[in-house]
């Protein structure tokens, strides 16, 4: 998918103008996810359009914004992303990589603790609500025990829960997200 970002700005002498016209490459491995914009703190205008510093990390600080788009390619699963046929080790992994990532929340259910559905292993909370549009295709986002499947045009809101994606379909899975930044007091223990 070809992404392009155009941020307009004022010039010195208050003039509206185009500060960046660039395309936007995939920064994540296994999906293409692009990072469109982001903010620590409401903007003051005027101002010069450029990428407020910090805001290049997935998950906002409490008040901030971030704004992506993500596209899972056909039949992709959070397990697709860790080299083993093990679901805990996939767990595993998939908590290190999490882990490295401001904002993602430390888990203190024990690895494989929400089963083995396709995509399981990718299960984390963010300390974010997100806002997330599907534009095209169709996304699986799995919750602790239950799938919530999105068409074209369904929003989904994640108020700080844990959860995995996947996409069972024949195309891409194309989102948009608009992630606030929030403050979470942790994953809760899992109780049955």
């Amino acid at each position: 998918m070809a992404i392009r970002r155009v941020i307009t700005g004022h010039n010195e002498k208050g003039q509206a103008v185009v500060v960046r016209n660039e395309p936007l490459h995939p920064d994540t491995p296994g999906f293409a996810h692009y990072r469109i914009w982001g903010a620590e703190q409401p903007p003051v205008f005027p101002d010069t359009g450029q990428l407020p510093a910090g805001a290049d990390s997935l998950v906002p600080a409490p008040g901030g914004l971030r704004v992506r788009m993500v596209s899972m390619p056909p039949h992709f699963g959070a397990d697709d992303m860790y080299d083993t046929s093990d679901p805990q080790r996939r767990a595993e992994a998939a908590r290190a990589q999490s882990a490295a990532e401001p904002g993602v929340l430390a888990d203190p259910n024990p690895p494989g603790t929400y089963g083995t559905a396709p995509g399981a292993s990718g299960m984390h909370a963010a300390a974010s609500a997100d806002c997330v549009m599907q534009i095209s295709g169709e996304s699986v986002c799995l919750l602790a025990d239950s799938e919530v499947r999105l068409h074209a045009g369904d929003w989904l809101v994640i108020n700080g829960v844990t959860h995995s994606w996947r996409d069972d379909g024949d195309i891409s899975a194309v989102m948009l997200t608009i992630a606030y930044g929030a403050h979470h007091h942790g994953v809760p223990l899992r109780t049955r």
